[in-house]
């Protein structure tokens, strides 16, 4: 069981690296594991924001792509 929390936001970030393992397949396991803890603190009266990087990774490799997407010149390091 859960402690109850007073947060009454969450905001949760996950990447692309988290998402998709490194043989460029989704990562369900992990899809899963995180809806249902973000799902239990929705159930506890707590904002949820999701933000993701990962769902450009996952689209693309669902749409087929057997390559990563190309970062914008923007994001490269």
């Amino acid at each position: 069981m859960m402690a109850q929390t007073r947060t009454k936001r969450v905001v949760v970030k996950i990447g692309t690296s988290s998402l998709i393992y490194p043989d460029g397949k989704v990562n369900l396991q992990t899809i899963d594991r995180l809806a249902y803890a973000l799902s239990a603190l929705q159930n506890q009266g707590c904002e949820v924001l999701l933000v993701s990087s990962g769902a450009i990774g996952v689209g693309w490799i669902s749409w087929g792509n057997t390559t990563g997407p190309r970062p914008s010149p923007g994001n490269r390091r």
